[in-house]
């Protein structure tokens, strides 16, 4: 995990993790809905998949993360 600026971190899943990021994903973000509802602790994320990706370059596959990330964030604060 790196941070990268502000509040914001990059995470690089290998392995298992990797192999099980949509389980892991699933259950981060059904956790951060239950927070939202209950009026804790949310954070927001977005994921993007270098190999899934037509984007080749880091760069642009940071900026798709960050682009979904600041969708989350929109939606989580919509739902306050």
């Amino acid at each position: 995990i790196y941070r990268i600026g502000g509040d914001e971190f990059v995470a690089f899943l290998t392995g298992e993790d990797f192999r099980n990021h949509e389980l892991l994903l699933e259950n981060f973000n059904l956790r951060i809905e239950k927070n939202n509802v209950e009026g804790k602790l949310t954070i927001a994320c977005g994921y993007e998949d270098l190999n899934g990706s037509s984007e080749k370059s880091f760069l642009k596959i940071f900026e798709n993360a960050d682009r979904k990330m600041y969708e989350r964030k929109k939606e989580l604060k919509g739902r306050v």
